[in-house]
């Protein structure tokens, strides 16, 4: 039996099979060639519900951009390297992360130190003070917050099912502002949480 070197791959890319398909992602080291790539036709953008597109993820060299901090963060946060402490033990710090985002799979990894109550997204429109809880003076349909004991509040609605997170855990938030609808999808630990949001506004900054 004679093997074939060369063949032919009948409809071209989008012909290939869902292995093939998720052996190609796993080459893949830049985060816009991934976007590129899901983002072809909707064979490949089903693969993210592949179980093995989370590992394949995790591959991928994401730039770390630091923004110049606001003045009321610089006040109440001691920051080292990537890690961000509360001055003040007794009062609450909301980190408001630049730049607003309006476009692609942008993903926040974090990493539950000590005391972290909640992580979420905010309307780019949503603004932050001195000793600021994410929810003080702010239209809260304007922010999702996941609190730190699994609940998730959006829009004025409230579900509970996801998992804590405690000293230790690792947090993501995965924010997908090219799908239809926007959506912002939660990970403990790399485990995907049952819970997700949509309705996202069509700019937001995380916050944590």
């Amino acid at each position: 039996m004679t093997v074939p070197e060369e063949y032919n791959v009948i409809r071209g890319f989008i012909g290939l099979g869902e292995n093939i398909l998720l052996e190609i992602l796993g080459e893949i080291v830049s985060v816009e060639d991934m976007q590129n790539t899901i983002g072809t036709c909707k064979a490949t953008f089903k693969l993210q519900l592949h179980s093995r597109f989370q590992s394949i993820r995790k591959n991928l060299k994401v730039p770390i951009i630091r923004p110049p901090l606001r003045d009321y963060i610089i006040q109440d946060v001691d920051i080292v390297d990537d890690v961000y402490t509360n001055k003040y033990y007794v009062f609450a710090s909301t980190v408001l992360l630049d730049p607003a985002i309006n476009s692609g799979i942008v993903i926040l990894e974090l990493l539950n130190i000590k005391n972290l109550e909640a992580v979420g997204i905010a309307d780019e429109s949503v603004e932050y003070q001195h000793h600021n809880f994410p929810w003080t003076n702010v239209d809260r349909n304007k922010i999702v917050v996941y609190y730190l004991y699994g609940g998730i509040r959006h829009i004025g609605d409230y579900i509970e099912g996801n998992a804590d997170f405690n000293k230790g855990d690792r947090v993501t938030l995965e924010l997908n502002m090219d799908s239809n609808p926007r959506t912002l999808t939660f990970f403990v630990n790399d485990v995907e949480q049952p819970n997700y949001v949509t309705n996202i506004p069509p700019a937001v900054r995380f916050w944590v």
